[in-house]
């Protein structure tokens, strides 16, 4: 009986602890007399100064010089930690192109011609600086539908993502990536309204509460996502080049499970969500700009059902944690304007987990089989680049 208690007061908790609502509660930065680079006339007046028509690190719509092409480019923010930044497996999607049940549904990712993996004109895409990428920054790069993800041999979100996007719009499009791997939203993440205090307005400092982290480690990763982004429009003419103007189109946000292993990350989530989708907006001056939150989705419902009737309150609390921060991604793109969350759970429940060849042996000796990857599942990670850019069209 102890057992099922300890279990229903995790759930009970967590659900008093969320419902609180997200309100941002003060700058941590912001009135110390310095405008550092994460603060902007929009976000900080009082370090700033007052914003000119505008504000933000760049606006929404912007000429190019010396271009007359009389084209406009749309400019998308993708960014995270490692599932954004991609484990699907190339040799499985290899095996679905070869499988006769699928190879038509990923038949445009391969390119006959060259008799290699396809590349789109229409779509470009900046993926490079980060401390744990590969690749060094190449000259006018096109999206790739293999090796903008991990490491040479995976893809991620990009691929289904710019597919789609690429095939639905007119204009053409430019996909500026930042992803490092093992990142929270709590620590790494931390958006400025999230400030030195706790969702519940604790004012006690986050080192007694996350035991241990230096207090410079806080938004370390806000504000490098912030310095990718800007780095991205600077060099714009490099890794775009022949369009007269671009439009700041949209955010694709993929992130959760450096939160979801620890019960306190997981009860400010939403709080921490809800300030992350207004700071990044407010700090770019894209105020209204379209969010897409990919879900935190990698367990099966059946999988999550054998947790929450299991009599160990360790599994048990599992599947509270799952379901609290799944909820907390919800409600926070709820409440805030023009969001979507991508519901990447009910991709993975229609989905085979590890990666298997058309006999039905596993890749996992080639590919991995990594739950929290996504299991290396090409399928998986495709569909959901494909989920994010619908919920993304949705709002535009």
């Amino acid at each position: 009986m102890k057992t099922i208690l300890d279990a229903a007061y995790v759930s009970v908790l967590l659900v008093l602890l969320l419902s609180a609502e997200a309100v941002p509660i003060g700058r941590r930065r912001c009135g110390d007399g310095h405008c550092r680079f994460v603060e902007t006339c929009r976000s900080c007046p009082e370090d700033c100064g007052e914003c000119s028509e505008g504000g933000g690190l760049f606006p929404q719509l912007f000429p190019l010089q010396g271009f007359s092409s009389k084209k406009r480019i749309k400019v998308f923010f993708l960014f995270g930690q490692s599932n954004m930044q991609g484990h699907g497996c190339k040799d499985h999607l290899t095996e679905l192109l070869n499988n006769p049940t699928t190879t038509t549904k990923y038949s445009q990712l391969w390119d006959v011609t060259t008799n290699d993996w396809a590349e789109r004109p229409d779509v470009r895409i900046r993926n490079c600086g980060q401390e744990d990428n590969p690749y060094p920054c190449r000259e006018t790069t096109r999206l790739r539908s293999v090796g903008e993800g991990a490491t040479v041999n995976k893809f991620g979100p990009e691929t289904g993502f710019g597919w789609t996007m690429g095939d639905a719009l007119e204009e053409d499009i430019f996909l500026c990536k930042a992803a490092w791997g093992g990142k929270d939203l709590a620590i790494d993440f931390r958006p400025p309204n999230s400030s030195d205090t706790m969702y519940n307005g604790d004012e006690s400092p986050l080192s007694l509460v996350y035991d241990g982290i230096d207090p410079e480690s806080y938004s370390v990763y806000y504000e490098e996502t912030l310095g990718v982004f800007q780095k991205c429009i600077e060099e714009i003419n490099v890794y775009a080049p022949g369009y007269d103007s671009y439009e700041m189109a949209g955010f694709v946000f993929f992130q959760g499970w450096n939160d979801v292993v620890d019960l306190e990350k997981v009860g400010e989530y939403q709080y921490n969500l809800r300030n992350l989708i207004f700071d990044i907006r407010n700090d770019l001056g894209l105020p209204t700009v379209p969010m897409v939150v990919g879900q935190l989705g990698q367990h099966t419902s059946a999988e999550l059902a054998s947790w929450k009737s299991d009599m160990d309150p360790g599994i048990q609390e599992r599947w509270d944690r799952v379901m609290a921060l799944r909820w907390a991604q919800g409600n926070a793109t709820e409440k805030s304007i023009n969001a979507a969350l991508a519901e990447t759970s009910l991709i993975v429940d229609s989905s085979d987990r590890c990666p298997t060849y058309a006999d039905g042996t596993l890749h996992e000796d080639v590919c991995g089989c990594d739950s929290y990857h996504y299991y290396n599942n090409a399928q998986i990670v495709y569909d959901i680049g494909v989920d994010m850019a619908n919920e993304m069209l949705t709002l535009l």
